[in-house]
């Protein structure tokens, strides 16, 4: 197929699923206020990028195993379980805007990607009772979590693999402690451009945590080498309901705190510069 491939506004169909095509353009899922079951784009092979923005699904929608030569852009959708899962991006792989509404599983995924460019997720929200996780990707560029929400569980950013910088800021898990559990973890991350990590003004209901990042065991294959550690780590203007974790962690220069609530509990650090985690 040389052009795009298109599906929108309200395509009447209840199971969409857009698999195996070689497509010379771009797919585009558009506009679809209500898709009755589920919504799957799966092992397709594009020279443009993916875009599907502002659907509203009743089950759940999945972009599994594409081949894509663009951008993969996730924007305005609503759905029970939203997951993008390895996909070869050689653009910027984004989620805008999205809600998973999921009481029984993680509600938004991100998982196993090969991204050349950025990752980004911007303003999505969990409101049902499981996680936003974004975990075993392998990223060129930046990673960015800014002003996600899980209403009532964790937004977990685990085991990636991050060739620019990783920056966690103005993300919420279970910020009223409603739910009962609400951590955001970023562990276990291997810089593999020695960029720096950032974590800053997140809230959660019970833990803050930044652990194991930089070590030996991080990354996507666990397999992070002494050359791939953070330049440095800033944790500031954040905001646990038990406990801010800052462990494990190794860094070629500087492990700053500040501003923190509460304070920081610190241990097997391996630090290169300066290490004030005092607040």
């Amino acid at each position: 197929m040389s052009g795009n491939l298109e599906l929108k506004d309200n395509t009447p169909f209840d199971d969409i699923e857009i698999h195996d095509n070689v497509v010379g353009g771009g797919i585009k899922v558009n506009g679809n206020e209500s898709l009755n079951g589920d919504l799957r784009i799966t092992g397709n092979d594009v020279v443009g990028g993916i875009e599907v923005k502002d659907n509203t699904i009743d089950d759940d929608f999945s972009i599994f195993d594409n081949d894509v030569g663009g951008d993969l852009t996730v924007d305005g959708n609503t759905a029970v379980v939203i997951d993008i899962t390895a996909n070869d991006v050689d653009g910027d792989l984004k989620l805008e805007d999205n809600e998973g509404t999921s009481t029984s599983d993680d509600a938004i995924n991100v998982e196993f990607n090969d991204v050349d460019g950025n990752l980004e997720l911007h303003n999505n929200l969990v409101s049902g009772l499981r996680d936003i996780d974004v975990r075993d990707n392998d990223v060129e560029g930046n990673v960015v979590l800014d002003g996600n929400e899980s209403l009532n569980d964790d937004i977990e950013v685990e085991d990636n693999d991050v060739g620019g910088d990783l920056t966690v800021i103005n993300n919420k898990a279970d910020e009223d402690g409603s739910g009962g559990d609400g951590d955001v973890d970023v562990e276990d991350t291997c810089m593999t451009g020695n960029g720096n990590i950032d974590v800053k003004d997140n809230v959660a209901s019970q833990r803050v945590e930044v652990k194991d990042n930089g070590g030996n065991n991080a990354g996507v294959d666990g397999t992070c080498s002494d050359g791939e550690r953070p330049t440095n780590i800033t944790v500031t203007g954040n905001t646990a309901g038990t406990e801010l974790e800052v462990e494990d962690n190794e860094v070629d220069n500087d492990l700053l705190c500040s501003d923190n609530d509460p304070d920081p509990t610190t241990s097997g650090n391996t630090v290169g510069g300066t290490f004030d985690c005092s607040d």
